[in-house]
């Protein structure tokens, strides 16, 4: 691991980042992109202040992006690349608990943008099919990352960060285009 300075919402930094990692090793095997904006999780999309809304797409869907575009030269000299978007079960239509549907419209721009990340994810998927990049989206689910957070029932992190690993160390052959949470899909 090489300790290199990110702002994924900073095009030079990323360049920064890409500059050093080029030099050494030189390739890439897995890109994690879990870099995630603080949102007012009681803003609604009918009164978001879409000045902030911007700042979480620019982070959560806009980094996310940059860092696989900027990164795909040293995905590419690897045998198993693989991209792992850490997106949200809020960007669901289908998660239970925090999916679009389930929160009366609250968290409007976080709930987007994962929507957004998650069709990033697809499409990604789908441009690289024929190569060995595989290229998936992952819910950890609550996770106890913040003070407090175990209080609203967040899981701990080691059980979060099982569904990251799950992605990053497909086979092969393993699924691509999805959206997982602890190794089953979710429908988005």
């Amino acid at each position: 691991m090489l300790p290199v300075g990110l702002d994924v919402a900073d095009a030079q930094s990323v360049r920064t980042a890409v500059a050093t990692l080029t030099e050494d090793p030189g390739r890439l095997d897995i890109l994690i992109n879990n870099a995630a904006a603080y949102v007012d999780w009681a803003e609604l999309a009918s009164t978001a202040d879409l000045n902030a809304a911007r700042a979480v797409l620019e982070v959560n869907l806009l980094g996310a992006w940059r860092m696989t575009n900027a990164l795909l030269p040293l995905l590419r000299r690897s045998e198993h690349p693989r991209v792992v978007h850490v997106s949200s079960g809020a960007g669901s239509h289908d998660d239970e608990q925090f999916g679009l549907r389930k929160r009366h419209g609250a968290a409007a721009a976080y709930g987007i943008s994962k929507a957004a990340l998650n069709a990033l994810t697809s499409t990604q998927a789908a441009e690289f099919a024929d190569t060995p990049i595989i290229v998936n989206a992952v819910c950890p689910g609550l996770t106890a990352t913040y003070p407090g957070a175990e209080a609203m029932g967040a899981r701990p992190v080691i059980d979060g960060a099982a569904s990251v690993l799950w992605a990053a160390t497909l086979p092969d052959d393993g699924p691509r285009s999805g959206l997982f949470r602890d190794g089953q899909p979710i429908g988005w």
